[in-house]
Parts: C-alpha cells; structure tokens; sequence
C-alpha cells in the first residue's frame, strides 16, 4: 500500500535505511515527507515507532486505502483523522536517567508551540555536553490541574546520569512496572484526551492500581 507521512522539520537522507525504504524529501515549509509502499500494517507499525523514537512530529499521515487491524491499531473517529492508538500493555522497566527543564503552564500555553521549543533547548544542550539522547522526547506530567497549571518536565533519556544547570534539572525516571500505549496524531485535543482516557479505562478493566496521589 501507498503512504504519505509529513513530519516537522528536515530530516537528514541518511535514515532513509530506518524507514523501510520510503522516499525522504525535504519541503520548503520547514517539513520532511516520507512517501513509498509498505507491505502490511507490521511495516507502518515500525516505520511510525522510528518517528517516535527520533522525536518527529507527524503532520499528517494519508494513504490510498488505509485499513488497519484492530488488534494492533485503530483509526479513531473523523473528526480525529490519522490519530492511531496501539492496544495498552504492561511492562517493567529499569530506572532511566533524564535530563530536562521543569515548567508550569496552562493548557492553552502548552498548545502554542512550547513543547518543540522546549525539547529543542534540552536536545540543543545535550550536544554542547557531548552526549545524546537514547530514545525519543517525553514529558513528565509531575502536577496535573486542569484550572489552572500543569507542573510538568519537558526532557530527553540519556545513558548516564548527568550534571544538570539552574535551567535544566537531571533526574531519574524510577524503576517498576508500567503501563502504556503507543499514540500517533496530534498532541492536542480530542486525540490526547483519547488516548490517555484509552490507557485509564484499560488499567481499571485490568485492576491496576496507578501509583498516584491528590494534591491540595
């Protein structure tokens, strides 16, 4: 089947070997579109995983008769076009040493671009210390308040732990057991609101018990 992906930002050819072979061109808006055929469904699961991992925005995603299967992905309702969730599972994990910059922020903030703009600062460190990212770009959810101000940590995992600056904290993400799911849209809106209302339903049907607490 045919696909087009648009993701933020130039991407250099040289991953072209990461994405099954998909043809890699830079836009002139500031994009990168990723077009060619993949097999089956398992091959736009991986391809759309490396995104992930390599911190990619994606934009828009079209194909010329997507179908998906629904023990692995779902298309969720028109109004949330090209928003895919994968099924929830649990696994553990070793603790993970980060690096990142704490901020509060309302809902409306977080929405104009801070995000990017964030990640890109703390990656933009990472390079002046020498080191690099181990995985893909995460945000911290530390106090969430709907009315007011979310208390989050905008970072990257690294290999080792590092020395962090009045700007950007170091800390560690503990070790347990975790549930998730991949989301692949927009973070924004319905398809947010979607997925994380996806994993939390899950977790009660299964009986977890997430680690969490009410604040004041």
């Amino acid at each position: 089947m045919y696909y087009r992906i648009l993701v933020q930002g130039h991407l250099a050819p040289i991953f072209q070997s990461r994405f099954g072979g998909l043809r890699i061109e830079h836009q002139e808006a500031g994009t990168t579109l990723f077009s060619g055929f993949l097999p089956d469904q398992a091959a736009l699961h991986g391809v759309l995983l490396q995104m992930i991992r390599l911190g990619l925005v994606l934009l828009e995603l079209s194909t010329n008769g997507l179908t998906q299967d629904r023990n692995s992905f779902h298309v969720i309702e028109e109004s949330e076009e090209n928003h895919m969730i994968t099924e929830p599972k649990v696994e553990h994990r070793s603790e993970q040493p980060y690096v990142a910059i704490r901020t509060q922020v309302t809902l409306r903030e977080l929405g104009r671009g801070l995000v990017s703009r964030l990640f890109s600062e703390v990656h933009a460190w990472l390079e002046k210390q020498g080191a690099a990212p181990t995985d893909a770009p995460f945000i911290r959810y530390l106090v969430i308040d709907m009315q007011t101000k979310l208390d989050i940590e905008l970072g990257w995992p690294v290999a080792h732990p590092l020395s962090g600056t009045e700007r950007i904290s170091a800390g560690v993400l503990p070790a347990g057991r975790y549930a998730s799911l991949v989301s692949i849209g927009p973070y924004k809106g319905k398809a947010l609101m979607k997925a994380n209302g996806t994993l939390i339903d899950w977790g009660t049907e299964h009986g977890i018990v997430w680690d969490s607490k009410q604040t004041e």
